[in-house]
């Protein structure tokens, strides 16, 4: 028998392929159902879509009758009773995942069941989707995009990360393990995580979920790592792209990204996965296992994730000498040999010789030792994670219902940075010291430690884990109740090793003794080891710690009856606490110094109600109102620190024929300050070039740093779409959606233009004070916060005040389409399913303050590209499946440049084909192997002059990692 193959269960009519051995295990298996009221024909096309059971059916006369929707988690047995019932046909289960219909009288009974393996099944109003909290019933006028398990095996990708990094509604990776500080942005993603950026709002406007709970974030609060994640463990990936601030609160403005575990697993599944590219691999390794009972289920996964580093050297256009490229050199000077620089003329150091007998006659004026950092540099950090998720469910009676489910992932990290300048003043006391000057009593020499002290190293360990647990009673006929809570943390330990210890060094430098003295005019290091030990420091070891804890309670049923089925109401209270501790010490002076020091704690109460009304249903028969269907839902938070917000959402969908839905949203959504954000700013003075001023320079007082008044951003949002999906035209799915985004009070600091602020005032509306009155500068001058130690101007002097704090000053507007189709083509070579899915942002304009013009930064480096697209193939025949992808990023502009320059868009391929087959492992029920291929062709990088990162090319829109070739090999018990 041809042994099974899961990429079948898109076929609904034709072979079987086993994940069981039995087909009493296929009839107990588990399975979420969400199947439409429609023909027969259709809906057994759905049921075997989502249970990954074949259906033959030798007539075809059954097809044309109507049957009712039915959604819900329930045995494949159950679903395709009650998709038969009141029909002259019955199912018959003849073979693993193999299922026939018959006439009533021709089925064979059951096999009997002596030990029941299989949870008490779910009904079908017991089931949630992301973006409602009514359970049975889809989100109204947003649309839910979501990714399966068979579709994440399909899309050959090892991690969360690069799974998503596909999906054209996330605009781009602003933040990932290729990006220590993003292009245009200052997140310092110093544990090298990555996240997703829905609609390009930047990664805190996007709300994270697991399993319905909120995961603690990193970086401060700033961004939620998705390369914790273990995917093994997701059963699918819901993707909601639009404001659902209504529904969960803070941070859902541009959208909200659920990923569920997998629940009610049977037997044990392991995969290996191997992948190999030019200058690195990755490895990994999982194992799922679960078992159940009649009243309950447990489900465990365990992942081990290996990433090798990527040298900078293993790529030309990571270099920072840009010349070949069109840009600029911008090699460092410290090097070793090191270079001389005297009265503003460099020498270079030569090669070749243990600066014990260097003379000045041997230095040339106008010479320099360039030094390439990037080459000894890392382009992706080795990795190392592994990960425990699990779920576990128990009914008690048959009222209640407890669970809890989590994971954890601990991840080590470990990277070369690139080594900066060390500039050393060397005195004449030094036993080796030259200087081109004749008579100096010191010298300066631009140095590179990195053969003394090796190549600056950032490493440490980030942690991330969420345990959550609940109860849930079912009050009446229709109502339930649920309790829950959850407890999340993000954990990250980081330290720079590699790094001198300024103080020791500069006692070595001074040393007289020429066995202990620190040479820094070799071409190579020549200093004892004993010298470099006692020189050696660390930067920042830091501990960050986040914690998120949640309590809720929530109902929802049934309100009363209309002729079109049942009013729906879910009603919750929500209390959360966020806290944040933070502490950083560095060894690079005489003592052990603590930098910073955080304790910080926000305190979150919230009610949130929401409505489902079905005004039409296909029973009312209507002309040209097939269905029709209203939500309304509003949340209203308060924040122990920045106030209260309240949200509204409302949805409609209109279906004036079976074969079309029209459906609509509009809501407004909001983020919260980070709480590292709230806080006493800094204040200090300085002189700022200033076009009106007579001389060019104006002296500015600056208020640089954190602001307690802020409040949260704001959005309103707004959507419009239309679905095609004709029963007629089997598996035929068209969609398109027009989303609109007014983003306001956007939190903002100008600190980094600010020695350019005076030069465009426009930009900078509200946040710029010319002439002053004595009173405000003398208050400023006079503020506690005003830095200790630096000097204060006379008032007369002052001629402006600049407001660089983080400020609510920003502007967005955001507006665009999500087109998307797909369609399963049933034919005797295969099944072939052709899809295609585009996010095209038709404007996207910004303003620095709400007073300053509103300019289009679309195509703008560092915000989001107008088009972004996947579109593939994919093919099942027996035992064999094959895909064939092609992704695309259109050009867009360099506007870190002048002039701007143009980048190029940037189109890879990826590849895969499968094979399953009968194992030879003693009771494995199922053997897989697939090869695979990202970037098939091996496309670099479209070319960015990337200054602040010195190299050529934007690592928040393509990857370093060129082709990427895979195999993984998973076997079912």
């Amino acid at each position: 028998m041809t042994a099974p193959n899961a990429r079948t269960r898109r076929i609904a009519l034709g072979v079987t392929l086993a994940l069981f051995a039995t087909p009493a295990a296929a009839q107990r298996e588990v399975s979420d159902f969400n199947i439409p009221e429609q023909t027969l024909r259709s809906a057994l096309l759905k049921f075997s879509d989502q249970s990954n059971v074949i259906v033959v059916v030798p007539d075809e006369s059954v097809f044309d009758r109507m049957v009712p929707a039915l959604s819900g988690r329930l045995s494949n047995e159950q679903a395709l009773a009650t998709l038969l019932a009141g029909s002259n046909v019955a199912a018959q289960f003849d073979g693993p995942r193999r299922v026939r219909l018959v006439p009533q009288a021709s089925v064979a009974p059951p096999p009997e069941i002596k030990i029941a393996t299989a949870p008490v099944p779910l009904k079908p109003d017991e089931i949630i989707v992301t973006g409602t909290r009514i359970r049975g019933v889809v989100p109204i006028g947003s649309e839910t995009v979501a990714i399966d398990r068979h579709m994440i095996e399909l899309a050959g990708r090892s991690s969360a990360t690069e799974l998503l990094r596909v999906v054209p509604q996330n605009t781009s990776l602003a933040v990932n393990d290729e990006v220590r500080v993003g292009v245009t942005q200052t997140i310092q993603n110093t544990a090298y995580g990555s996240s997703v950026n829905l609609r390009g709002l930047g990664p805190a406007a996007t709300l994270v979920l697991f399993n319905g709970h909120r995961m603690a974030p990193a970086s401060a609060g700033a961004f939620v790592d998705i390369s914790q994640i273990p995917l093994s463990a997701i059963e699918r990936i819901e993707i909601v792209a639009d404001g659902a601030s209504s529904i969960y609160g803070s941070d859902a403005i541009g959208g909200v990204i659920n990923f569920i575990l997998r629940r009610d697993f049977q037997g044990v599944e392991t995969t290996v996965r191997n992948e190999f590219a030019d200058g690195f691999n990755r490895f990994t390794v999982g194992a799922t296992g679960g078992t159940s009972w009649d009243s309950g289920s447990l489900t465990l996964t365990y992942e081990h994730h290996h990433q090798t580093a990527l040298a900078g050297r293993d790529r030309a256009y990571y270099t920072s000498d840009l010349r070949p490229f069109g840009g600029p050199d911008l090699r460092i000077t410290g090097n070793i040999p090191g270079t001389i620089s005297a009265n503003g003329t460099t020498y270079a150091i030569p090669q070749n010789q243990d600066g014990r007998n260097l003379s000045a006659a041997s230095l040339v004026a106008g010479t320099s030792n360039p030094y390439d950092n990037n080459l000894d540099a890392s382009i992706l950090p080795t990795q190392r994670r592994n990960s425990l998720a699990g779920s576990v469910q128990q009914d008690v009676g048959d009222r209640i219902s407890l669970n809890a489910d989590g994971f954890y992932s601990r991840r080590q990290f470990g990277t070369y940075i690139p080594a900066n300048t060390t500039t050393l003043t060397v005195p004449r006391s030094n036993p080796f010291f030259v200087s081109p000057v004749a008579g100096a009593q010191t010298v300066t020499v631009l140095y590179s430690m990195r053969e003394d002290l090796g190549i600056p190293l950032a490493n440490g360990t980030s942690q991330n884990y969420l345990v959550s647990g609940g109860a849930s009673m079912k009050l009446g006929s229709s109502w339930r109740a649920e309790l829950s809570a959850s407890y999340a943390a993000d954990i990250t330990h980081e330290r720079g090793d590699n790094i001198a210890n300024t103080a020791r060094l500069n006692a070595a430098l001074a040393d007289t003794n020429p066995a202990t003295a620190f040479n820094p005019f070799a071409s190579h290091t020549v200093s004892s080891q004993a010298t470099l030990d006692a020189i050696r420091g660390f930067s920042a070891d830091r501990r960050q710690r986040f914690r998120l804890t949640s309590e809720s309670a929530r109902a929802d049923g049934e309100l009363i009856d209309l002729p079109a089925g049942a009013v729906r109401l879910a009603i919750g209270v929500e209390h959360r606490v966020a806290t944040y501790k933070d502490a950083s010490i560095s060894f690079t002076g005489a003592q052990p110094t603590q930098s910073s020091a955080s304790d910080l704690k926000r305190r979150t109460d919230s009610l949130d109600t929401e409505l489902f009304i079905p005004v039409v249903s296909p029973t009312n028969n209507v002309p040209w109102v097939h269905r029709f269907d209203l939500s309304a839902a509003v949340r209203t938070e308060r924040y122990s620190d920045v106030g209260r917000t309240t949200n509204p959402k409302f949805g409609v969908r209109w279906s004036p024929i079976e074969d079309v839905s029209l459906r609509g949203s509009w809501g407004t959504s909001f983020r919260a300050p980070l709480l590292t954000q709230l806080g006493d700013p800094g204040i200090l003075t300085n002189s700022l070039a200033d076009a009106r001023s007579p001389t060019g320079r104006t002296t500015a007082i600056l208020i640089n740093g954190n602001n307690r008044d802020l409040k949260p951003e704001t959005a309103t949002t707004w959507s419009v779409g239309a679905d095609y999906a004709p029963p007629s035209i089997s598996g035929l799915k068209i969609s398109a959606t027009y989303f609109s985004i007014d983003y306001r009070d956007r939190i903002l600091n100008i600190a980094a233009e600010a020695s350019q602020v005076l030069l465009r005032d426009d930009l900078f509306g509200g946040l710029v004070i010319r002439n002053p009155s004595a009173t405000q500068i003398q208050a400023l001058l006079d503020s506690p916060f005003f830095l200790a130690g630096l000097p204060k101007p006379p008032v007369s002097q002052v001629g402006a005040i600049v407001d660089a704090r983080f400020n609510n000053v920003g502007v967005v507007h955001e507006s665009g389409y999500d087109i998307s189709a797909s369609w399963e083509l049933r034919t005797s070579a295969g099944v072939f399913v052709p899809t295609v899915g585009l996010a095209w942002i038709t404007d996207y304009s910004v303003g620095r303050t709400a007073s300053a013009p509103i300019l289009s930064a679309l195509n703008h480096s560092g915000s989001p590209i107008d088009l972004r697209g996947r579109a593939g193939l994919s093919w099942v025949r027996d035992a064999y499946d094959a895909s064939f992808f092609v992704n695309y990023i259109n050009a867009y502009h360099n506007f870190s440049l002048a002039p701007v320059a143009d980048v190029g868009s940037f189109t890879t391929v990826d590849a895969q084909i499968g094979y399953s087959f009968g194992c030879p492992i003693r009771s494995a029920s199922d053997c897989r192997v697939r090869l695979s291929a990202q970037n098939l062709l091996d496309q670099r990088p479209p070319l960015f002059i990337n200054t602040p990162g010195r190299v050529a090319y934007d690592p928040e829109q393509a990857t370093a990692t060129g082709r990427v070739i895979a195999v993984d090999l998973s076997l079912r018990f």
